[in-house]
This record gives structure tokens, C-alpha cells and sequence, in this order.
């Protein structure tokens, strides 16, 4: 078991890597830099998402107490 894959993909990459030539410390810096490239891009996806998710779900609510203090 691993936190994120962290320590796996970078012993992956450099199994798969190495033959064809590519040293190790390149492609551990690869995969590291790629887990902090995808971490920040959905960080930001995230930011940009949840405030909207919490406009729907008010206006969600919104409507349901209105309704039930219709009837």
C-alpha cells in the first residue's frame, strides 16, 4: 500500500525506463514532477468546482423550504 502512489510509480518508472536507457534519477524526477503537476491542476479544478457545487445545492435547499412553506 502506498499514499497516492507515491514511491510505486516511481519504481515503475524506472523499471520500465531504464532498458531503454533513461537513468534513474531522471525518471524519478519525472514521476515526482508529474504527481505535483496533476495535484495542482485538479487543486485548481477544485477551486474553480466546489463554489459552484454550493450554489446548487442552495438554490436546492432554497426550493425545498420554500415549498414546504407553501403547503
Amino acid at each position: 500500500m502506498s499514499i497516492n502512489g507515491i514511491g510505486v510509480r516511481e519504481s515503475v518508472s524506472m523499471y520500465l525506463l531504464g532498458p531503454a536507457g533513461i537513468s534513474s534519477e531522471s525518471t524519478v524526477a519525472f514521476a515526482t514532477l508529474w504527481v505535483l503537476i496533476i495535484t495542482v491542476v485538479s487543486g485548481i479544478a477544485g477551486l474553480i468546482t466546489i463554489p459552484k457545487m454550493g450554489e446548487g445545492i442552495g438554490s436546492f435547499l432554497s426550493k425545498i423550504k420554500a415549498r414546504d412553506n407553501d403547503e
